[in-house]
């Protein structure tokens, strides 16, 4: 009996054994047992096998680094600039994403100007209202709210599904004009990146 270094005992007798290491599904009683063929140390980082597995990981990570500088996120700041050139495709004058106590975090207009400072504060209030008919059981899981002034002055609120009314999108304009678009765009744009802040 042996013992080898990892630990594993060899309790079968030595003839057996050789005739094991050259058995195949023939009769084996005919073959001889070669000891070249079974060199006594093996250089696992020689083997072929070995060597193309290294191969294929550095291979690997070659490409992982190649990437390492691209991510699918972007911040605060590429996304403001995103949803600029979202709205200049649209009828639009200006987006504003705004907490749920009224604090915009995200801002951009047509003209440049900022948003008109009362706009969060009634968009927060809507969003009381939407809720309460929500839990009465007046309408189900709200999309939006859209309202108009007699003057032609057009304001939309659409609710982020997923974050649990944490943020709301609010798109305004001068007069009544196509949204939908847009401001989907803008919700799919910014939801993975405002999970962030309200699942952390």
């Amino acid at each position: 009996m042996s013992t080898s270094h990892t630990g594993l005992h060899i309790t079968l007798p030595e003839e057996n054994a050789k005739a094991l290491l050259v058995r195949s599904d023939g009769d084996v009683t005919d073959r001889e047992f070669n000891p070249d063929a079974f060199p006594a140390s093996f250089d696992i980082y020689k083997s072929p096998g070995f060597a193309l597995m290294t191969q294929r990981l550095e291979y690997s990570m070659e490409i992982g680094e190649s990437w390492a500088g691209n991510s699918p996120f972007i911040d605060e700041d590429e996304m403001q600039e995103t949803m600029h050139q979202i709205l200049l495709k649209s009828h639009l004058d200006g987006f504003v994403i705004v907490t749920r106590d009224a604090f915009p975090v995200l801002e951009t207009s047509r003209s440049g100007l900022p948003y008109m400072e009362a706009l969060p504060a009634i968009g927060i209030m809507m969003a009381d209202v939407v809720q309460r008919a929500e839990r009465e059981n007046i309408i189900s899981r709200p999309d939006e709210l859209t309202f108009r002034g007699v003057s032609g002055e057009f304001v939309v609120t659409r609710y982020f599904q997923n974050l649990e009314w944490q943020f709301i999108l609010m798109a305004y304009a001068e007069k009544k004009c196509a949204y939908r678009q847009a401001t989907n765009c803008v919700l799919q744009l910014c939801e993975p990146l405002l999970a962030d802040f309200v699942y952390i």
